[in-house]
């Protein structure tokens, strides 16, 4: 896990405060199967770590899950930068800056079309239980399946993300973590902060799911 990792904690315990916040409910989700068989997780879950001054500004941040080995070059290149920024007598034009440079060079990621599916599926579901169940497979989730606990972890996507890092803080300038909250959660990492709480689906109710077997594959089936 990448905050169990030594080097990861090495690394923040020497150079950061490290504080944990839950912005919204996790939303779980039961699907019962039939039979006495059923599956039960959450349908979300994402995180971002906000680099910020000691005056609690943002100038960098990291949506998503990642590796050890990522989440330790961030905090490094952040020092880096916060090593600059102490030294300018305007930060925020100086982050702004930074990122805009930033936004200039970083090659551009073109979103996958399974994720661009997968995505719009999930803003517009057909229904309450098919959007949860795409969320829950798609989404960096735990699910328990009768007696076994599954882990479902999708690391990655740095150069993805990076460029919209590098726009959003080119154009807010100083901000807080409570300001970039929601744009962050729910424009970068597409993950809404309402919608939550505790669901529960049947097959026995008259049209519980619509089941897509592929991304281009639109039809309704049962």
């Amino acid at each position: 896990m990448t905050f169990s990792h030594q080097s990861v904690i090495d690394l923040i315990r020497e150079n950061f405060v490290a504080v944990w916040e839950s912005v919204a409910p996790v939303r779980r989700a039961r699907f019962d199967l039939g039979g006495g068989k059923s599956i039960t997780g959450t349908t979300g879950g994402e995180m971002a770590i906000f680099f910020c001054t000691k005056e609690g500004w943002v100038f960098d941040l990291l949506p998503a899950l990642h590796s050890p080995a990522v989440v330790h070059q961030r905090a490094k290149e952040a020092l880096d930068l916060y090593g600059i920024l102490k030294h300018t007598t305007d930060v925020g034009q100086a982050i702004q800056m930074h990122h805009a440079l930033g936004s200039l060079h970083a090659p551009r990621i073109e979103e996958p079309e399974k994720r661009r599916t997968l995505r719009e599926r999930w803003r517009n579901p057909t229904d309450g239980g098919t959007g949860h169940l795409q969320r829950m497979v798609g989404s960096k989730a735990s699910a328990d399946a009768e007696s076994e606990s599954i882990l479902v972890v999708d690391p990655g996507g740095l150069p993805f993300y990076r460029p919209r890092v590098h726009d959003l803080l080119s154009d807010y300038g100083l901000c807080t973590p409570l300001d970039l909250r929601k744009v962050v959660f729910e424009t970068i990492l597409n993950e809404p902060l309402d919608d939550r709480g505790e669901f529960q689906y049947s097959f026995d109710v008259p049209r519980p799911f619509t089941i897509q077997t592929s991304p281009g594959d639109l039809e309704d089936e049962r």
